[in-house]
């Protein structure tokens, strides 16, 4: 769902709906403010806003909906899609667009996010013979020291990729400091930069 940021007060009707199912498969707690201060969140992208009351209102329409559809223990998929029929039902479709789009633009992010770290666990985890990441370049052992050496390590991988990074700039500042006390000139690209510069 849309970020909650607002505070809504909880109602006093308990939900009939106690459980969501997070996509990760956790079970947590049902809550009506975090359905209303979702919806609070669609109608300021089109340049409204709606009292919490109301929102509410509405929260509780969501809750009804899930106990007439059976749903005891919803996705936040399936909390989402009957979020965008209440809104629609209220007569507020262009609210239920945004709220659409957003949750759409929200699933590009997580799958991204999910290839990126397939992507990571590839390099760092598995041997070449296993990845065709690895594989795509014929002229490069896939398997290469630092995923050889990190055996998957996560935190040594990084602190290694520091430290390296730290030792490289470190080296190049020496050798600038000591070019510019010689005033030679081996680093044209630098000096070239920087003329253009100015």
């Amino acid at each position: 769902m849309i970020a909650n940021t607002e505070k809504f007060q909880e109602p006093t009707a308990k939900p009939l709906t106690t459980t969501i199912i997070k996509r990760d498969g956790r079970k947590m707690r049902f809550g009506l403010e975090k359905i209303a201060a979702a919806m609070q969140k669609a109608f300021r992208a089109g340049g409204g806003e709606r009292d919490s009351d109301y929102l509410l209102k509405l929260a509780m329409k969501v809750d009804e909906q899930l106990a007439h559809l059976g749903m005891t223990e919803p996705t936040v998929e399936q909390v989402q899609d009957v979020v965008e029929q209440v809104l629609m039902e209220s007569g507020h479709v262009q609210t239920a667009k945004r709220y659409m789009i957003y949750r759409a633009e929200r699933t590009k992010v997580r799958e991204r996010n999910t290839q990126l770290m397939q992507t990571f666990d590839d390099i760092t985890h598995k041997s070449s013979s296993e990845s065709e990441l690895k594989r795509e370049n014929a002229n490069v052992n896939g398997d290469t020291a630092i995923a050889i050496k990190s055996h998957g390590n996560v935190d040594w991988f990084f602190e290694e990729l520091d430290r390296k990074l730290d030792l490289c700039i470190e080296q190049l500042l020496e050798r600038l400091e000591i070019q510019s006390t010689k005033k030679v000139r081996n680093f044209p690209f630098l000096f070239e930069q920087t003329r253009r510069l100015r």
